[in-house]
């Protein structure tokens, strides 16, 4: 399971630096 989390983890940290926005928001919809 400390496998597959750890998968995740670098997926999110994949996907997180592919659409951070500029202001460091993820989804810049969301906290309005």
């Amino acid at each position: 399971t400390l496998l597959v989390n750890e998968r995740m983890l670098e997926s999110y940290v994949i996907a997180r630096d592919r659409f951070l926005t500029p202001t460091g928001k993820m989804f810049p919809g969301v906290g309005r």
